[in-house]
């Protein structure tokens, strides 16, 4: 998508996450969250010649990582609660470079549990921006604008599960443009493999109650928990 034309004037894609939901209530405030992911040479062994290396979600260090093709890893962080989140107004206004500061901790952070990788003095990676509800699960759901429906609030955990809400969307939209009522009987969709049931309303609704906070990178969450999930007490750099 390159953007969206109105009445009143063009909007980039960037400005598309402002949009509010046509008018419906929304209880949970979406905001723009800069965010950076770095590159490393893999220490010796972590890649094979026939396959990448391993996936690693170290919560108490407050990183994770992953292998990427070239023989290399890829670092990024799961918001420790001893960082400082760096919350924008404009996400065309982000700074799309990466930060020596940054590197240097998510590259401290990776090599404090890989002991054999070496950390270079040039940062390389990318940055980005996550559209982040207050409780960091997504909205999923229809708006009160006919035939306008919104999958926002990603908060940067949604892409792997993409071809699920893709499901879950069109599932919305096929029950709702066909007269069912969403608000007063929530569609729920079966999983394909443990046909556990996905309550839209529950859990992706823009108009839900705030689930307990989880945090960051647990993918979908389909119940409300009582606890971080990420330790309090995270050996942070």
């Amino acid at each position: 998508m390159r953007g969206l034309s109105s009445t009143r004037r063009d909007h980039g894609p960037g400005k598309l996450t402002n949009w509010p939901a046509s008018g419906r209530t929304l209880r949970l405030v979406r905001a723009r969250l800069r965010q950076e992911v770095h590159y490393l040479q893999a220490p010796p062994g972590y890649n094979s010649r026939t396959g990448l290396g391993p996936s690693i979600a170290d919560m108490d260090l407050g990183t994770y990582i992953r292998a990427s093709p070239g023989d290399n890893i890829i670092v990024g962080g799961t918001e420790p609660e001893c960082d400082v989140l760096e919350w924008i107004a404009d996400p065309d206004e982000s700074n799309l470079a990466v930060t020596a500061e940054s590197f240097a901790r998510q590259a401290t952070r990776a090599a404090r549990r890989l002991s054999t990788l070496r950390v270079p003095t040039t940062p390389k990676g990318v940055s980005g921006v996550y559209d982040v509800t207050e409780d960091w699960q997504p909205i999923y759901d229809r708006t009160s604008l006919p035939g306008f429906y919104v999958a926002v609030g990603t908060s940067g955990n949604q892409f792997k599960n993409a071809p699920l809400v893709g499901r879950l969307m069109a599932t919305l939209v096929e029950r709702v443009e066909a007269g069912h009522d969403h608000d007063k009987n929530p569609v729920k969709v079966p999983g394909d493999y443990t046909q556990n049931v996905i309550n839209l309303g529950a859990f992706f609704s823009n108009a839900r109650a705030q689930l307990e906070n989880v945090g960051n990178g647990d993918g979908i969450v389909l119940c409300a928990r009582s606890e971080r999930a990420a330790s309090n007490e995270s050996q942070c750099t």
